[in-house]
This record gives C-alpha cells, sequence and structure tokens, in this order.
C-alpha cells in the first residue's frame, strides 16, 4: 500500500516507540486510492470514516472466525486504512493497540464526571472501584443515582490493597486488639466471579484469565451451599439476616471471590515461574497441563453472595459467608485464618509460614469492611527484607509511548563462578572468563 521498506519502519518506530505514528507516515505515501476514488472526491474522500462506520468494520472484524478469517480480517483493516487520512489513521491504530496516549488518564476524566455533574469525587472514585466500569459510573451520576450502582456479574472490581509493616510488636502497638492472621502467598491475586452456570477469572490487572485454568472454572461451577449457622449477631434487626435460610446442598448460587492462585504440588507451593507458564498458554488442555503445573485457589474474601454485594459487611461476617461454600476438591480452598493477639504470636506463624514456603503473614482486622483500590491499614503484610544482588546488563529493549528515544526493559543476570574462584584474588585468566557463565534471572523495567 505505502512500499515502506523495513528500515524505514524500525527508523520510524525508534524514533517515535509509537506505532500509531508509523501508521501515519504510512498512509501519507499511500500509492492506493478506494474504488470510489475519482477526481472530483480524492480530496474528500477520508470524510466518509465516522465513527459509526468503524465501530461496525470492528464489529465485522470481531465476528469473523474460520479458515480464511485472519485473511479476512487484515483486508477489512487494510480497507480502514485506504479510506484514511494519515491523522485518522493513526488514531484508528492507536485506538486498536489500545495505546491512545493523548493525556487524558482515568484521574482525569473521574474529576470531568463529578465536575459535570456536581457529584463530590470521593463517590464518583468509590463507584468506579465498585462497579469497574467509568462508562457506567458517567451515566448513573447524570440520573442522579450513583448511590444505587452495584457490582456487576462478569465486569472485575477493584481489589483491595494492603498496607506495610515491619515488626509484629508494630503491629499490636497500633491495633491493641484480636486480629486475623493468614499467609502470604506468591502467587496471581484473582477475583472468581460465578453467577448461574457461567464462571470467569480475572487477574490483577482485571485481565480474563478463564482460558488458562479450566479446572478451576470446573470447580468452581459445582460449588455448593452447605447449611449455614447463624451470620448474624441476635440482636442484628437487619433483613439480610435471613439471607442463607433454608440453603442446603444448593448448587445454582452466585458469587465473586478474591484470593491467590499458586502453583502447588507435594504439599508445598511452586515457584512463581512454574504458574506463569499457564499464562502463556492459550489453549490449555486440563487433563495434560494440570498434572504438570497443578494449581491451587486459596480464597480469602468475598465481596458478592447470593443475591446482593457484601463488601460493607466486617471480614468477621464475610469469612463466616466464606465458611458456607462446599468446594468440589481441593483445587479451591479457604485461606486458614488465626485469631492472634500477641506480637510472639504473630513472630511464631512468620516463622512457620517462611517453613512451609510461603512470603510471610497478612494481617487483617476482623470488623474492617472491604475497600475496593484502597491501600490502608485494614490489611498489612508482613514480610522478611531480601538481600541486594548484583547483576549484569545483557539486553535492553527499546521504549516506547513516554520512553520513545531510550532504553528499557532490561534483562538482568548473574554470574556462574567457578567453585575454586576466590573473590578478590583472582589471575587475570580468571577474570577474562567471568562473563562466560551468564545465567539470566529476570527483568526490570
Amino acid at each position: 500500500m505505502s512500499n515502506l521498506n523495513y528500515s524505514d519502519i524500525k527508523r520510524i518506530h525508534l524514533e517515535h516507540g509509537d506505532i500509531g505514528s508509523i501508521a501515519e507516515y504510512a498512509i501519507s505515501k499511500k500509492q492506493v486510492v478506494t474504488l470510489f476514488d475519482n477526481s472530483d472526491n480524492k480530496s474528500k474522500h477520508h470524510h466518509q470514516i465516522t465513527l459509526n462506520y468503524i465501530h461496525n468494520q470492528f464489529k465485522k472484524i470481531a465476528n469473523l472466525s474460520g479458515a480464511r478469517s485472519n485473511n479476512d480480517k487484515k483486508n477489512l483493516l487494510k480497507g480502514l486504512l485506504i479510506r484514511c487520512s494519515p491523522l485518522e489513521s493513526k488514531y484508528l491504530i492507536k485506538i486498536i493497540t489500545n495505546e491512545l496516549r493523548i493525556g487524558s488518564y482515568e484521574g482525569l476524566v473521574e474529576l470531568a464526571i463529578a465536575k459535570a455533574f456536581n457529584i463530590e469525587i470521593k463517590k464518583v472514585r468509590k463507584a468506579i472501584l465498585v462497579s469497574g466500569n467509568i462508562a457506567k459510573v458517567a451515566i448513573f451520576s447524570k440520573k442522579n443515582s450513583l448511590d444505587i450502582i452495584a457490582i456487576d456479574p462478569f465486569v472485575p472490581m477493584s481489589f483491595m490493597l494492603a498496607d506495610v509493616m515491619f515488626t509484629g510488636e508494630e503491629i499490636i502497638e497500633y491495633y491493641k486488639k484480636p486480629l486475623l492472621c493468614e499467609y502470604k502467598y506468591d502467587g496471581i491475586r484473582v477475583q472468581l466471579h460465578k453467577f448461574e452456570d457461567k464462571c470467569k477469572i480475572f487477574s490483577r490487572n482485571l485481565a480474563d484469565i478463564s482460558y488458562a485454568f479450566p479446572e478451576l472454572i470446573e470447580a468452581a461451577l459445582q460449588t455448593m451451599l452447605k447449611k449455614p449457622k447463624e451470620i448474624y449477631q441476635k440482636n442484628d434487626t437487619r433483613q439480610n439476616k435471613s439471607i442463607l435460610e433454608n440453603q442446603i446442598d444448593k448448587i445454582d448460587i452466585n458469587f465473586i471471590l478474591d484470593g491467590e492462585l499458586i502453583a502447588f504440588k507435594n504439599n508445598r507451593p511452586l515457584p512463581f515461574q512454574e504458574l506463569q507458564k499457564r499464562l502463556r498458554r492459550k489453549n490449555t488442555s486440563k487433563d495434560k497441563l494440570s498434572n504438570i503445573i497443578p494449581v491451587c485457589y486459596v480464597v480469602y474474601d468475598i465481596m458478592f453472595f447470593e443475591k446482593r454485594q457484601v463488601i460493607n459487611e466486617t471480614l468477621e461476617i464475610r469469612k463466616k459467608l466464606l465458611s458456607q461454600l462446599l468446594f468440589k476438591d481441593i483445587t479451591i480452598i479457604n485461606a486458614e485464618s488465626i485469631v492472634i493477639s500477641s506480637a510472639d504470636e504473630i513472630n511464631f506463624y512468620f516463622r512457620k509460614s517462611k517453613e512451609h514456603g510461603y512470603e510471610g503473614l497478612v494481617i487483617k482486622d476482623p470488623l474492617s469492611q472491604y475497600h475496593p483500590g484502597k491501600r490502608g491499614k485494614y490489611w498489612i503484610k508482613l514480610k522478611e527484607e531480601l538481600d541486594t544482588i548484583d547483576t549484569v546488563i545483557v539486553m535492553a529493549e527499546y521504549g516506547h509511548g513516554k520512553r520513545a528515544g531510550t532504553f528499557s526493559d532490561y534483562t538482568l543476570a548473574v554470574k556462574e563462578f567457578e567453585n575454586d574462584f576466590s573473590y578478590g584474588k583472582a589471575t587475570l585468566e580468571k577474570q577474562s572468563s567471568i562473563f562466560k557463565n551468564l545465567k539470566v534471572i529476570g527483568k526490570a523495567y
């Protein structure tokens, strides 16, 4: 279409770090016009592009399937670009690649909604954290009905976050009351939505990762409800007191769970890298892969139960609701919570956590509500400070967007020393071989 060669594309991409800019440049050099172009309308053919037209073309592309669908999608996209002016093509590609970069970040949109409809910014932000849908919040704000906005099935909400303290003594001194203590798991924080006969799994960045864990989906769909015990106090007069009455062996229950997905084998957690292998495979065979990298979903909170959201209930009540769920097998388990009231107990369970291969502890206020997207002293992380290590940068990638024109995404390695290598006493021969056996350990961004 534009006869650009690879060196042109590479040069523009390194200069701008933006594939939209490549599209803009390419369309400015295009030598193909549509069948509808003639001498009378060549100067104005790009005005035929409307938002409605683009929307319809995107729907066509999304709905294509079959043996030739990939080629048909390319042709539709090529047709769109041919119709575009250079500037239109730039933003078309930016929309497709989710890199619009126009400076209108979410916080600015929140402020605009609050100002447009004369609503407190705190209410707008809370509604967005709960609903996970900023467009819905804008509509409800315009209708002056923001107070009734609620959690939607299969729309992930923001996760509650933990603050950090450094010693058991500091934690006990701050709270001065009994607390709940749980292991801190080194896995993927996930939100599990189960409504009727459907189930989806969302990661911490709210991406749908259901495809990678079919055995977890199967186990969630077979969750049942045990005969409940009294959940609310006797002097609690709220109508919610009867939400679990006459519920026994029920399978068509609805819930949203919060927890950690970990790779787990022989009663010990596996390294986090083992779990990442599951996410890299788009087509996961449950029978084959689950035997290689078995997973366990450790549930420690619940945000929606049956027909209502429960984020405004205390953690103590939410834990009791969780205890009523009867999971099919150990693919899903409830996190063990222990009541502690002293620094000695915290230190004991911290050592026990490390012995079992976990990261540390999370200490929680049993009277706290679930605060989506907020980091506060309702939950406290207690981790052991790690040693620092010296690494060598063995590779760097060109940055894009705000990092255009710079190196970014550094790949790090460490030296695998020989047994007879003595630090500080290396011979010239040994010094020349220091970098021969570098082992890549990860990336820094």
